[in-house]
């Protein structure tokens, strides 16, 4: 499932829950650069996980999120998290699970922020 956010804080359902997009395609990172990837390697795929995407970085992709998408994500985060039952140590940035960019860390303040939320569902796994 994939999911995005505009720059002025609006969310976008891309997909039906029921279809598999190409967002992720095997965690392949386990060099442990960022978090213990023993957990992540090849076990975070496109098939049990959901992408959103944060819109507006191009062509400067380090440029930060707005704060109009920080706060949507703030809100957006516990919505996921208690509909899927996501407990927050499994909620990922995107360089945490795989090889993305180099000039930057692709979400890793936005994950950060959802896992200090420490916000637990009533049906986590």
């Amino acid at each position: 499932m994939t999911l995005w956010v505009e720059t002025d804080g609006t969310v976008y359902w891309s997909v039906a829950e029921n279809v598999i997009p190409t967002h992720g395609e095997g965690g392949d990172r386990n060099d442990n650069k960022y978090i213990d990837n023993t957990k992540t390697y090849h076990q975070v795929v496109k098939a049990n996980s959901i992408g959103v995407e944060f819109i507006g970085n191009y062509p400067d992709v380090a440029k930060p999120v707005s704060a109009e998408q920080k706060q949507a994500w703030l809100s957006l985060a516990p919505f996921l998290q208690e509909r899927y039952g996501i407990a927050p140590d499994h909620i990922y940035a995107h360089n945490w699970i795989d090889f993305k960019d180099q000039r930057y860390c692709e979400g890793c303040e936005l994950a950060t922020l959802a896992r200090k939320l420490g916000y637990c569902p009533s049906k986590a796994s």
